[in-house]
């Protein structure tokens, strides 16, 4: 009787340690799943007043506009339930001149090509200078590791803008995809375009060679 009596004790005993933890465990998964709504509660907050401030833009630039800029939120530029997402402003600049007059250019314009249903008198002639370009690209970008070897590197010191390589209003922008980012590169370098023809000469075209 001695033993079982021990034994009753030892199972109780376990039997209370089993219900501390369960109930520990219950405790942090609730916590968890109350830090996850909150979570989604303030992303879903961010994203609707990210939206709201594009909507300066998208009211025009929006779905029937002829050239499809809404592709950016198909892109990690276009996700607004990242704070640190960019909205058209922080990349265009405030524009109010254009807001106040389709006819004016937004203060930095990235040179995109005018669709034909638009008149020519309503589309900026002059894209914004390279400088400008790069520098509302570079205000984020600029933080990147990938990007050190930019300043001072050719393409910055010719002149050449972010945008006129990559694309951005885009959920495929060729330059990023080591399959297309060969015809983006050899459109300047028409020379290397030749290199890779030969029988010696870097896998370009086998698609084994990318730029970081």
């Amino acid at each position: 009787m001695k033993i079982i009596s021990i034994l009753a004790k030892t199972v109780e005993k376990k039997m209370k340690r089993l219900h501390q933890s369960v109930t520990l465990c219950a405790f942090i998964l609730a916590c968890g799943a109350g830090a996850s709504a909150v979570t989604a509660a303030e992303s879903g907050a961010t994203a609707k007043a990210a939206r709201a401030k594009d909507a300066v833009c998208t009211a025009c630039h929006n779905e029937s506009w002829p050239t499809p800029v809404l592709s950016i939120y198909q892109t990690k530029m276009g996700n607004k339930a990242d704070p640190r997402t960019p909205s058209c402003q922080d990349c265009h600049g405030r524009s109010d001149t254009h807001l106040k007059s389709p006819v004016n250019t937004v203060d930095v314009y990235f040179g995109a090509i005018k669709p034909a249903a638009l008149p020519s008198d309503t589309w900026p002639k002059t894209p914004s200078t390279a400088e400008a370009r790069n520098g509302a690209c570079l205000a984020c970008h600029d933080k990147d590791s990938k990007r050190t070897h930019w300043k001072g590197g050719a393409h910055q010191v010719g002149d050449v803008a972010c945008t006129s390589c990559h694309q951005i209003h885009t959920a495929h922008d060729k330059v990023r995809d080591k399959k297309t980012q060969p015809e983006v590169c050899f459109a300047c370098h028409q020379e290397q375009r030749a290199d890779i023809g030969k029988i010696s000469h870097h896998p370009i075209g086998e698609g084994k060679v990318q730029t970081s």
